[in-house]
């Protein structure tokens, strides 16, 4: 089980309450638990809003090649939207109720392929992107046997989608099943961790379970946390960043709209943050998916963090929802501090 660990570095309050009761909270404890504030970190793009209103935008993916870095984002109204660096709409491409997303760079094609779950064609549709070309392709979609293909995540070697029946089937990325995995209640976010062979799946009422892809056993590592101090339920979005010795799990906890970073080697939680505004740029909030990129990239040295804005805004005014960018640099300094 992952602990709190380090989590205290990230308090700044609780309404109305003394020492006492917090690190009560902090043994898991109830009572006096709302949390008055958690550190902020601020966006420094965002993307161009989704052409389709209420709850469109979904689940962000980020590549960077030859033609630059390249965020794709699931519309699930209509499909697919591309955008460039600068968060610029660059190209879409209207599959049906496309709802997550995810890839990986080939090096002997010198390609990135993607996928993504379909919940209107019940299929995982493939696209791919060369290095040295700046749009996506469709190129096939391979049934799967589920009423809504919702949650979706990716290796080299497997694809692994999901639905709101808690049921995650692994394919082959020709489309050949290989293991069904099933869950108590509804899964989405989900990350494949290629260096030790596990998957991270997110069940939204529950918490995070890892599961050993050499044998499937399973744990779960974070709970839904009832003092607030951790997880506070949908989890949501899920990703790695691994660079080096740093091997952390980022989860978008929906509920409170925050976003908790776990250290894989020590089984700790290192901190809970939100994303908040800055002079141009709304703050996030219920974000469903998000994205990560190791560094150093062109603008942010350590990497890019991109997540979904359930709410979005333009200049105060409620907008269609988008993906906002944030620079791992500020998400380091809240876990080195």
């Amino acid at each position: 089980m992952i602990t709190q660990g380090l989590v205290e570095r990230q308090f700044v309050g609780l309404r109305n309450c003394g020492v006492a009761v917090f690190v009560l909270a902090l043994l898991g404890f109830q009572g006096c638990n709302e949390v008055s504030e958690w550190p902020t970190v601020d966006p420094s793009i965002e993307s161009t809003p989704v052409p389709d209103s209420d709850d469109a935008a979904d689940d962000p993916f980020v590549m960077l090649d030859l033609s630059g870095l390249t965020v794709l984002g699931t519309n699930k109204r209509r499909g697919l939207e591309v955008y460039d660096g600068r968060g610029e709409l660059k190209q879409r491409l209207d599959r049906g109720r496309l709802n997550n997303v995810d890839g990986y760079f080939e090096v002997e094609s010198r390609s990135h392929f993607i996928a993504s779950s379909n919940r209107t064609a019940g299929s995982v549709d493939i696209f791919s992107k060369a290095e040295s070309e700046s749009d996506i392709r469709f190129l096939r979609t391979f049934p799967v046997p589920l009423a809504d293909p919702y949650g979706l995540c990716v290796s080299s070697g497997s694809i692994f989608v999901g639905d709101k029946e808690g049921q995650v089937i692994q394919y082959t990325w020709s489309g050949e099943a290989l293991q069904e995995i099933r869950f108590e209640s509804q899964t989405e976010g989900c990350v494949v961790d290629e260096l030790e062979n596990n998957l991270y799946v997110g069940e939204e009422g529950r918490g995070i379970w890892e599961i050993r892809l050499s044998n499937y056993q399973r744990r779960l590592i974070a709970e839904i946390d009832e003092t607030g101090m951790g997880l506070v339920a949908d989890v949501e979005g899920l990703d790695l960043y691994q660079s080096g010795n740093e091997q952390y799990l980022v989860a978008s906890s929906q509920g409170d709209s925050s976003f908790i970073v776990y250290d894989l080697n020590s089984g700790t939680q290192l901190a809970k943050f939100r994303v908040g505004e800055n002079e141009t740029i709304d703050s996030v909030s219920g974000t469903d998916g998000l994205a990560i990129l190791e560094g150093p990239l062109p603008d942010f040295p350590k990497g890019l963090m991109v997540v979904q804005d359930g709410t979005n805004e333009t200049d105060s005014i409620p907008a269609h929802q988008n993906f906002k960018w944030i620079d791992w640099q500020q998400v380091d300094a809240l876990l080195h501090r």
